[in-house]
């Protein structure tokens, strides 16, 4: 039973950071080398919240994995510290919805920060990019949220 509730954490974990399942390069990433994580991890909170947001959650997704490798025979550790940000905008999500109701689907915005095992010091700063469906708005606007998303990213690795 144990490893049953082990196996469905790990999977609304991940379901929480890919929200799909996405291939690997649907990420858009960028790296840092030489920096500490939690100075990173800083640095992207003040970055999202210099654009006005409020960050709703913070999940330490490392702290999970360690926590259900044994039960799950999941192997050596990937990370050495894995989070992800979750947040919104009010203005895009009024401009989203008024483009599309179904548009709630796309809030909120995620971020993730990793340091994986295989390479201590190179903190990585991602996000999946909207796909370009629905109306003209709303493509648009996921232009618009991608490129938000890009200007954190680079702003935080600065």
């Amino acid at each position: 039973m144990m490893r049953l509730l082990a196996r469905a954490v790990a999977m609304l974990a991940a379901a929480a950071l890919f929200g799909h399942a996405a291939a690997a390069d649907d990420m858009r990433t960028f790296a840092k080398q030489g920096m500490a994580y939690d100075d990173v991890k800083m640095d992207l909170e003040t970055a999202i919240e210099g654009k006005g947001f409020r960050i709703g959650a913070v999940g330490d997704l490392g702290d999970m994995l360690d926590r259900t490798r044994a039960d799950l025979n999941a192997g050596a550790a990937v990370y050495k510290s894995a989070h992800y940000m979750q947040f919104c905008s009010a203005v895009y999500a009024h401009k989203l919805a008024a483009a599309d109701p179904k548009n709630l689907g796309h809030c909120p915005f995620l971020m993730f920060i990793y340091e994986t095992t295989a390479k201590p010091g190179d903190v990585v700063i991602g996000y999946r990019p909207f796909a370009r469906t629905g109306n003209a708005a709303t493509q648009a606007l996921l232009g618009e949220v991608d490129a938000l998303l890009e200007g954190i990213a680079r702003e935080a690795l600065k």
